[in-house]
């Protein structure tokens, strides 16, 4: 058998050649074991699926052409093909056709193919196919109330979830494609195909149905988008893809796994979906600011952040692709240490230790469990994760990343003078659409960690007197090392947090007489 490129059109008619013998496709049907058709279901999550199908379709008649993923399945000698892939696109290519034939006043003659594709899930659904075709709204009602006012639509049919679903997806065509005139002619031109596999004596049986099709099991959201990835990274490398996707099933949901537990008391205490895509969302946003941009304003929906960083230009996607994944790998082997948790426990505290900096107020020490679980909630908005709290993260991923070439005490140090300037940086760490500093602070950031220096061309970034106090105190501490303690003890002390110009670097040797002076009620 050979794989070949169709339209809904035109795979009627197809003449299947099968060891000699041909046979000509005349009728696609949907077969009983088939569970019911999706696309139209009432969820938050099939209504993203739903609107972002049909906003591929709506470009490809609108912009250039779309070829979809294989449909294949059984042909008998009667020239019927039950799918066993692609009842969902079937179904919804058959609605979409029969809109544009029945918009554009179509003669019965030439969309007559439209009576070739059936249902028989449920007698409702053979039945409610066979009337569709033969109808003709008047489309100055909502189509659906219109389609359920007839005469010949019992009210009962509304509780087949086919039907129903159906009857939602019209509606969303109609919304979708009703300013489109020439919408028929497009899907005759071929502006939708997809590649058509016939198979035939596979036997195929009710078991081979349920196991292919997940009956009554949908993908979850989290299972579209990993395809979707999947999809978007393969064309641009499939070699990475497979690379990826692999470590996406085990590396990192290893990694992420410990994590799992959200709070929530839900079912998804259980998997990893949403950490993943949190992380995957702050992930995006470094790139975004990377761009010299603000993702303020734009859409932070995980299919939206894969069209916006994942899809197009091919050098660009591998690029932000191998972000991606270095932003994963890098937590999931840290030299040292058993688990990130255990990494970050060495380096942060909330009350001063040698060798750790003091985080401000009750933010949590696992700064990387923090974004995992709260960096956004289901709409996309930042909760529990401010812009400080982003920065911090970036400069702790900025070491990870080059953790072989960074020896620990420089690292704990940068590390250090980061955490002073973001704590005195409250007004400056802004990525308000008219006052976007993020670009510059994450470079200024990229600056500190990776060689202890500052890069004075990135202006504006931090706050600019502390830039000063923190270049002033690095002169210091290169001149008199020893005094180190001093100085820290001083950045440490909770009236003054990183800035100790009011005690002055040349008075460093009275710290201890300033957390005495302090040290009451």
């Amino acid at each position: 058998m050979s794989t070949t490129l169709h339209s809904f059109m035109d795979i009627f008619g197809t003449t299947v050649d099968d060891n000699g013998e041909e046979i000509v496709l005349d009728k696609i049907v949907i077969p009983i074991i088939q569970r019911d058709y999706a696309q139209g279901r009432r969820d938050p999550d099939i209504d993203r699926v739903r609107s972002r199908f049909l906003d591929a379709l709506y470009r490809a008649v609108t912009e250039s052409p779309v070829t979809l993923d294989f449909v294949y399945g059984d042909i008998d000698e009667n020239g019927v093909m039950t799918p066993l892939d692609g009842q969902q696109r079937l179904t919804t290519l058959f609605l979409l056709h029969w809109y544009a034939a029945r918009r554009s006043g179509i003669p019965d003659g030439e969309c007559e193919f439209l009576r070739g594709f059936g249902y028989e899930t449920r007698y409702s659904a053979r039945y409610f196919c066979e009337e569709l075709v033969g109808f003709t709204p008047t489309f100055t009602f909502v189509l659906s109330e219109e389609i359920v006012d007839q005469a010949w639509f019992p009210l009962d049919w509304l509780k087949d979830p086919t039907i129903a679903s159906m009857l939602v997806m019209l509606d969303a065509i109609d919304e979708k494609f009703r300013d489109v005139d020439d919408l028929w002619e497009r899907l005759k031109g071929g502006a939708i195909t997809f590649y058509f596999l016939p198979i035939r004596d596979m036997g195929l049986t009710d078991e081979l149905y349920i196991k292919m099709n997940s009956r009554g099991k949908p993908l979850t959201r989290f299972e579209h988008f990993k395809a979707e990835l999947e999809r978007c990274i393969h064309a641009a490398d499939a070699e990475v893809s497979e690379r990826v996707m692999r470590k996406v099933d085990r590396d990192w949901t290893d990694l992420l796994w410990q994590y799992r537990d959200s709070g929530t008391g839900g079912a998804n205490d259980l998997i990893t979906d949403d950490e993943f895509l949190h992380y995957f969302q702050f992930v995006c946003d470094v790139l975004c600011y990377r761009e010299g941009k603000s993702p303020q304003g734009r859409s932070s929906d995980e299919f939206d952040l894969l069209d916006t960083y994942f899809a197009g230009d091919r050098e660009r996607v591998l690029g932000n692709v191998t972000t991606l994944e270095s932003y994963f790998d890098c937590w999931c082997h840290i030299d040292g240490h058993k688990s990130p948790t255990a990494f970050l426990e060495s380096c942060m505290a909330h009350e001063p230790e040698a060798g750790k900096i003091v985080l401000d107020g009750p933010a949590k020490v696992d700064i990387f469990e923090d974004c995992l679980h709260s960096y956004s909630d289901r709409s996309g908005r930042r909760r529990q994760f401010p812009l400080n709290r982003m920065v911090l993260l970036y400069a702790v991923t900025c070491h990870l990343l080059h953790q072989g070439e960074i020896v620990w005490d420089d690292y704990v140090r940068r590390l250090r003078v980061v955490n002073n300037l973001i704590q005195n940086s409250e007004d400056a760490i802004s990525d308000r659409i008219e006052r976007n500093r993020m670009p510059a602070i994450l470079a200024q950031v990229d600056a500190i960690m990776l060689t202890g220096s500052f890069d004075d061309s990135l202006d504006p970034s931090f706050n600019a007197n502390q830039i000063e106090e923190e270049k002033v105190k690095q002169a210091f501490l290169e001149e008199h090392p020893e005094k180190a303690p001093l100085v820290f003890a001083l950045e440490d002390h909770p009236l003054l947090k990183g800035q100790i110009a009011i005690v002055g670097i040349d008075n460093v040797d009275y710290a201890d007489r300033f957390a005495s002076l302090f040290a009451c009620d």
